[in-house]
């Protein structure tokens, strides 16, 4: 059984071109926030069948990430993983009807 995942990333560095991260996740949802000065949030979405999986998972889109921005000497501070329901009720959002 499959569950979905939300991570978010955090990039220490904001001058990051958002277009060239998100369309390297673009098979993720991913959605780009500013956090504060020189921090940005970057937010995906996956499916696995465990958190482990799911952490295996973003730590190789992390590096894909890296990649990205080594052109502009940014990088990845911070990486959380919860299940997305967890996320969701952490961040405010109302439970989808059952």
């Amino acid at each position: 059984m499959s569950t979905n995942y939300t991570a978010t990333v955090t990039v220490a560095d904001g001058r990051t071109d958002p277009d060239d991260v998100l369309d390297a996740l673009v098979g993720f949802s991913p959605v780009w926030a500013q956090r504060g000065p020189g921090r940005v949030d970057v937010t995906l979405s996956l499916d696995a069948a465990s958190l482990p999986e799911a952490t295996s998972r973003v730590v190789e889109l992390v590096e894909l990430v890296e990649l990205v921005e080594a052109a502009t000497r940014s990088g990845v501070a911070r990486v959380e993983i919860a299940t997305s329901e967890e996320f969701d009720r952490e961040n405010g959002a109302e439970p989808a009807p059952v």
